[in-house]
């Protein structure tokens, strides 16, 4: 395949120095290597600064008679959800989207100043007005977060009370009016998915098909076309003259994708999958690309006599990308010996061979285990292949890269994008390459073993929704404060309101935003609510529930609010959360995932400096960081070279802490 010619990139780093035509610029790139280039002013379409790292949008420009082809020479890493997203929208299709962890302070300022420094009376009346309006957008959630040490069940306080006032009564009908809401909507919302779900034969892609995500499932076995583009030219008259847009041998200079089983009256010819690809773009179709795939794992069933792989594939994006689930747990179970003496051999992690052994026999009955294949038409990253691990109890998704291997071929050293013959392929050689996935799968499930062993005693919860939000998984509140109630509050040395657990509860802090921020903190208060599902009621097992409190226990609610997309009731009204489709969701669970596995190879290997041999015993590993708590790090945003660094948990601030306050003239509301 000759992709098409990319046009655009990005550059995520810092400003070294700079003059009146450019900028010299140090980042990483996609292979991990720092960098340190200098880029023309003017292949620079714009750039955003955040939490303290720029991210530069470049395009090929003409410098000095010389073409600049961005992508040829620029590239960027980043751990970081929501930039990878930007990231993306530019690439694929040249817009500049904005940056949205703090879009909560573009909100109707007006409205929301009126509604939040209002009488107690004016409150319920308006509360009134809008209890019927659900709340769609984590980014546009009004809603006040819910603490486990301020919250009290209003409708038992109503029965015991002898004298209870009319305005305490509404409230609590309230409260029962939004939770019988969210019960129907969430019914609503798996009925829906249920739909999906029926058409699909692995319980990886069932997991896909929740959290919002089914509305993006479409059918993945089409075949797409193209259409030569041509310009208009319109005379003095109305005339028109269509000009065809050719190459010198003749060849059509620009065309259209589109999906035509998506014809409709508004596009007759069908959906539009990408707007424009040059003479030399060869389309991939989804189907050339798994059926190779699908052709290997009946191979490998029908010498094994039984389905040790399953699979299920769906398009997503109306069709621009298709995704093939492949479950490799009955494969897994069979091989397990085999990938986990290919596992002792990695260097990543300072753990006797025993260790992992007995990690992985402990943590495999709990999950399952596969590989997601991602097609696209958009003539880049046609091909790429990702880990997935499923936890069965609460259908949590893991993702990770790792298994490029997978789709390689012979001697391949990078991977093909497919066409045609399954004769190129050899079954035998696939199987293989399948155990080396496993190899990558099981990083996770020994992951999620060691952080068992990360003590309760020492986990801030409040500082991992920092470490969160660090990553672009956690939108950061805005809290407003009326001038007049400042002096309730803490202010730091520039006289800056800090806000804490405490003071959030204080009548005078407004918390605008919060879905994402409700859902983590339902998750640690609540962890038999049905995303983290970790204890024996939930139908786990006990050692799940042993491990509450652990930074395993963090790492279910985080996987849980990025793979649930959870809805759930506030007290006053019904939060569903933001929709997001399948590649964002894939994109914010690898950088969730690689988070967590960051966090416990770190523990291990620290661990295993202070005692000079390879851990064996996760327990005294676990009572040397409970009596050194200062020794765990976690991974933290380097500000200054826009690449990860790991920071010890200590000395990461509460979230609380970090959010922006805003300080208002306090509106006074007129009966």
């Amino acid at each position: 395949m000759n992709p098409e010619k990319q046009v655009r990139a990005v550059v995520i780093g810092s400003v070294k120095q700079e003059n009146n035509t450019m900028k010299q610029v140090i980042y990483t790139d996609a292979s991990g290597d720092e960098q340190t280039k200098w880029i023309p002013n003017a292949c620079i379409v714009s750039t955003e600064e955040i939490d303290g790292q720029s991210i530069m949008f470049l395009q090929d420009a003409t410098v000095n008679s010389v073409e600049v082809s961005v992508a040829d020479m620029y590239g960027f890493s980043t751990d970081h959800a929501q930039m990878q997203d930007m990231a993306d929208a530019w690439i694929e299709f040249g817009e500049v989207t904005p940056f949205s962890l703090d879009a909560v302070e573009l909100q109707r300022e007006g409205e929301e100043v009126e509604m939040d420094f209002a009488s107690k009376d004016d409150t319920v009346e308006m509360f009134d007005l809008t209890l019927e309006d659900d709340i769609d957008d984590e980014e546009s959630d009004d809603s006040t977060p819910q603490f486990d040490t301020t919250s009290f069940d209003l409708s038992a306080f109503v029965e015991e009370e002898e004298a209870v006032d009319d305005e305490a009564v509404k409230q609590a009908k309230k409260k029962q009016k939004a939770i019988d809401k969210v019960a129907l909507a969430r019914e609503k919302r798996k009925a829906d998915s249920d739909k999906v779900k029926e058409t699909l034969n692995d319980p990886i892609s069932k997991a896909m098909a929740d959290g919002k995500r089914h509305d993006d499932f479409g059918a993945w076995n089409f075949e797409a076309k193209t259409y030569e583009l041509a310009m208009i030219d319109y005379g003095p008259n109305g005339e028109k003259t269509i000009i065809p847009v050719r190459t010198t041998n003749g060849d059509a200079r620009m065309r259209t994708v589109v999906n035509p089983t998506l014809a409709d009256e508004d596009n007759p010819l069908g959906v539009v999958l990408n707007r424009a690809v040059g003479s030399n773009f060869e389309v991939i179709d989804h189907p050339t690309v798994f059926k190779p795939v699908i052709e290997q794992i009946n191979a490998v069933n029908d010498a094994a006599g039984q389905e040790l792989i399953s699979w299920s594939a769906f398009s997503i994006n109306k069709g621009s990308r298709a995704v093939m689930n492949i479950d490799i747990t009955g494969y897994a179970t069979k091989t397990r010996s085999e990938s986990a003496k290919s596992l002792s051999n990695y260097n990543y992690v300072n753990l006797s061979a025993n260790r992992i052994q007995d990690a992985l026999v402990e943590e495999h009955g709990g999950h399952r285990m596969g590989v997601t294949i991602l097609n696209s038409h958009d003539g880049k990253s046609a091909l790429q292949a990702f880990m997935t691990v499923l936890r069965t109890y609460c259908g949590n998704l893991a993702m990770r890269g790792g298994v490029q291997n997978l789709l390689m071929y012979g001697n391949s050293t990078k991977v093909r994008h497919m066409k045609g013959s399954v004769g190129q392929f050899d079954a035998h050689d696939w199987a293989e390459r399948v155990v080396g996935a496993l190899a990558e799968n099981q990083k996770n499930l020994l992951a999620m073993s060691i952080l068992r062993h990360i003590p309760k005693e020492i986990i801030n919860f409040d500082s991992m929704l920092t470490v969160f939000n660090k990553h672009g998984l956690l939108p950061q509140p805005t809290v407003k404060v009326a001038a007049g109630d400042k002096n309730q509050f803490d202010v730091d040395e520039q006289g800056n309101v800090v806000m804490t657990t405490a003071s959030l509860g204080k009548d005078a802090a407004r918390v605008l935003g919060g879905h994402a921020y409700n859902a983590a903190v339902k998750g640690w208060v609540d962890p038999d609510v049905h995303y983290v599902a970790a204890t024996t009621k939930s139908g786990a097992p006990q050692r799940d529930e042993d491990s509450i409190g652990t930074m395993w226990h963090v790492a279910q609610v985080g996987s849980g609010m990025v793979t649930h997309n959870p809805m759930y009731s506030d007290g006053t009204r019904v939060l569903h959360g933001k929709k997001q489709g399948v590649e964002t969701f894939m994109n914010r669970s690898g950088t969730m995932t690689s988070l967590f596995e960051d966090i416990a190879f770190r523990a291990v290997n620290k661990y295993a400096e202070h005692t000079g041999q390879p851990v064996d015993d996760l327990q005294a590993m676990e009572q040397w960081y409970a009596e050194n708590p200062h020794m765990l790090e976690v991974p933290y945003s380097d500000t200054v070279k826009g690449t990860k660094k790991m920071k010890p948990i200590t000395e990461v601030p509460s979230f609380q802490e970090t959010w922006k306050v805003k300080i208002v003239e306090e509106t006074v509301k007129t009966k």
